[in-house]
């Protein structure tokens, strides 16, 4: 990543600080984290797409014939 974009995004975004230094986040604060929140659901969200998409073929909903 180009070093203007890199500054731009350490003066103007704190949570970016937080990611980006090598003592911004404690083990116990990771969890808590915006961005590692924002990929969990992102994960759990396809997990259950994926479990209903598997669930309507292999179990077809009687009433959506």
């Amino acid at each position: 990543m180009a070093a203007h974009v890199v500054e731009a995004l350490y003066a103007g975004l704190p949570e970016f600080r937080r990611a980006y230094d090598p003592d911004g986040l404690t083990v116990a604060e990771f969890d808590a984290y915006g961005a590692t929140r924002r990929t969990l659901r992102q994960f759990l969200a396809a997990t259950a797409d994926l479990e209903a998409l598997v669930r309507d073929v292999l179990v077809p909903d009687p009433d959506r014939s």
